[in-house]
């Protein structure tokens, strides 16, 4: 096991620095650096547990890159609860469920991402953990475990009610085998006192998520892709930047020989592990498999409440579990083969993630030395989100700054502060105002201007090409430098 963990360790270490902060990273160190009482009233669709864990680093000295940080070592914790989960069956169950967790590539990025994510995915491993020891024991302590890991994954995620609801299925369903009603009822109860300030906190995330046109819904090929990014994480078939842009025919034959290759190996160890398994087990481990997938996109056509993988990574762990299960009970080379086949997914995954310029985060590092490479240009940025990641390796100081006056949790704050690299603006919605955009720009850059056009994520400021035509016309752009997700254009302001 100790082997296993220093794997994991090792995964989540190694390159933990490599690639440039995401927007969605950004906006955590933004609100991060907020004082802890001002970070309760962020609206920025999450509970402030993860972001008051993350100041304190900060302020403790370990810098910005403490959110990795914590998300690495909280991803090398979920090793560890998952390698005993997997002891409840046995020894050989155990590390071989830690081993798949240590290497799938879904939690792998996770755990390299400043966000609520790894905290989130820890406190459902340990919610399933207190699941399982309350209905073997029905102790006081695990009870009690159940009511602090309800508590704090509530304060994490929103979504992690998905998680409870597995757990009270389960719970509920052994009540005729010993699982005590009125602790049950004690402990809910305890939970709902705790979780009562959440309310108000809640009512200006879920006002913020329902005003987000860029959520996305729930259909067929969206719940297949889930299934699929749990054992690829984003980093195998269709980039997630593609998405935007690809029909669901392209994405599925980008995606076949995986989708084909994992369902040949995870589907025969699948298969064992069903027939390993007892009524008990198969319920403790299909219940948190079934009953979040169908929740979340309940509350996805019901509510409008986005259908993202990552409200669904920790699923990574039940089914890691249950495929160990399969590898232990099943006999022959070809129980070899097929989780050999599964392992080399996931370091194909893993090497593709950092390698292959679709699916690395969008190079904001590469493209601010370029932009401070040339001093006194005008520099225009799209997507209108895309500008604050560059400007924070140009100037940390200013891109980590919220004003109050502004309002916590407007997706467009990058808009309000004055900066070096200046956001082409996107409303809201499928079809941009083109008329706006060339406003800010004709204000930006004054005609007979040399400028940079950094030029990113264009399908959703600039989805029909239209900023981009108009510009390459007038003012003869020629793309001067590419990197991952970013092309970086010259031209001089023609009228």
């Amino acid at each position: 096991m100790a082997l296993v963990i220093v794997l994991g360790a090792i995964v989540r270490l190694i390159d933990l620095g490599y690639q440039s902060y995401s927007m969605d990273e950004l906006w955590e160190l933004t609100i991060v650096h907020l004082p802890a009482g001002e970070i309760v009233g962020v609206g920025d669709g999450f509970p402030p547990l993860f972001h008051l864990i993350f100041r304190g680093l900060l302020v403790g000295g370990l810098g910005d890159e403490s959110g990795r940080i914590l998300s690495a070592v909280l991803g090398i914790a979920t090793v560890w609860v998952t390698g005993r989960l997997g002891r409840k069956i046995n020894a050989r169950v155990g590390i071989a469920s830690a081993l798949a967790i240590a290497i799938a590539p879904l939690l792998v990025l996770l755990s390299k991402e400043g966000r609520a994510y790894g905290l989130f995915i820890l406190l459902a491993g340990l919610l399933l953990l207190a699941t399982w020891n309350v209905i073997d024991s029905n102790s006081t302590s695990s009870w009690v475990s159940l009511g602090v890991v309800s508590t704090m994954g509530m304060y994490t995620h929103y979504m992690f009610s998905l998680a409870l609801a597995s757990a009270a299925t389960v719970l509920i369903w052994n009540f005729r085998h010993g699982v005590s009603i009125r602790r049950w009822i004690i402990t809910n109860a305890t939970v709902a006192v705790f979780l009562i300030p959440l309310v108000l906190i809640a009512v200006v995330d879920f006002e913020l998520d329902a005003s987000n046109s860029y959520s996305s819904t729930v259909d067929l090929p969206a719940i297949a892709y889930a299934g699929l990014s749990l054992f690829t994480g984003f980093t195998l078939g269709p980039a997630t930047r593609a998405l935007h842009t690809a029909t669901t025919g392209d994405a599925f034959i980008s995606a076949l020989p995986w989708i084909v290759l994992i369902g040949l190996s995870g589907g025969y160890l699948a298969y064992h592990g069903w027939r390993a398994m007892t009524s008990e087990w198969r319920l403790r481990l299909a219940v948190p498999l079934i009953v979040p997938i169908a929740l979340l996109s309940v509350f996805s056509i019901a509510v409008g409440v986005a259908f993202r993988v990552r409200y669904l990574s920790w699923l990574v762990i039940p089914l890691g579990i249950w495929l160990a299960i399969g590898y232990d009970r099943a006999k022959g080379i070809t129980r070899y083969v097929a989780a050999g086949a599964l392992i080399m997914i996931a370091t194909i995954a893993m090497i593709t993630r950092v390698t292959v310029n679709d699916y690395e985060v969008e190079d904001a590092r590469l493209a601010a030395e370029y932009v401070a490479e040339n001093p006194g240009m005008p520099v225009v940025a799209m997507a209108w989100y895309m500008a604050r990641p560059i400007e924070y390796y140009i100037n940390p100081d200013v891109a980590t700054i919220l004003p109050a006056d502004q309002g916590y949790g407007r997706f467009d704050y990058h808009e309000a502060l004055d900066n070096r690299v200046v956001p082409i603006p996107s409303p809201r919605s499928p079809d941009p105002s083109l008329s706006e955009q060339l406003a800010v720009f004709d204000a930006t850059v004054a005609v007979g201007e040399e400028y940079l056009f950094v030029y990113s994520r264009e399908f959703h400021g600039d989805p029909d090409g239209q900023f981009l035509s108009l510009r390459e016309a007038a003012d003869g752009l020629v793309p001067v430098a590419e990197y991952a997700g970013i092309t970086i254009y010259r031209g001089t302001h023609g009228n």
